[in-house]
């Protein structure tokens, strides 16, 4: 083998080998990339249940003070999930069926108790121009369907973080019936706020909220 064919050789093989290595980096890249994104998505559902124990204080007060025939004038800041809106689509392809479902499901809920805080703006401004039964009962059932749909995006979140690689939400399985049960511990825990707060007067409620509510 001559010396100009030995060179064309190890061109050649130089060339292969720095292809291997480009591309092999360019894998490590996306690999890295796509396990950063899944943490950081779960980071957030993490983050959020933290958020989520103040948003629970502000819809409670506003339950009690609707018992007591008052409407609480603030409403909860738009809840935020910038990883999920920015790089969803990014990671998802990635991700199990039932990863998708449950992290598509959780998000498309926090995206509707956000459009439903303008309806609940609405309804404040309405009973401050007619405080009358009828827009207390308007602004009440509004609130009530906030504060379970609250309840519900917080159970999901638990039950995802709890089953990370397998979040499957079946129906009539044993997810199904703890889901359900979920739901009435909810309904019972909004109906208890709002009895043990018609005992006490307006302005005894605007002060007690801090102490005491049922996580």
């Amino acid at each position: 083998m001559d010396e100009s064919y030995q060179k064309a050789i190890l061109a050649l093989v130089s060339v292969f080998v720095g292809w291997l290595l480009g591309r092999g980096t360019d894998l490590f890249q996306l690999w890295w990339n796509n396990r950063r994104l899944k943490k950081a998505l779960i980071i957030e559902l993490e983050d959020l249940l933290d958020w989520f124990h103040k948003f629970h204080l502000q819809l409670a007060r506003a339950l009690q003070i609707y018992s007591v025939k008052g409407v609480e004038p603030s409403i909860p800041l738009k809840i935020t999930h910038p990883i999920y809106t920015n790089f969803y689509e990014d990671i998802c392809h990635k991700l199990s069926r039932e990863q998708r479902r449950s992290f598509e499901l959780i998000h498309e809920q926090i995206n509707a108790f956000n459009e439903n805080l303008e309806r609940q703006i609405e309804l404040i401004n309405t009973f401050s121009r007619e405080p009358n039964d009828t827009n207390l009962e308007l602004w009440g059932n509004y609130l009530k369907a906030q504060y379970l749909n609250f309840r519900e995006i917080t159970w999901q979140i638990h039950y995802h973080l709890r089953n990370k690689k397998n979040p499957k939400l079946e129906v009539y399985g044993d997810t199904h019936k703890e889901y359900l049960q979920a739901l009435e511990r909810h309904q019972n825990e909004m109906n208890m706020i709002i009895e043990k707060a018609k005992i006490l007067t307006p302005k005894i409620v605007l002060k007690s909220m801090r102490k005491k509510v049922l996580s």
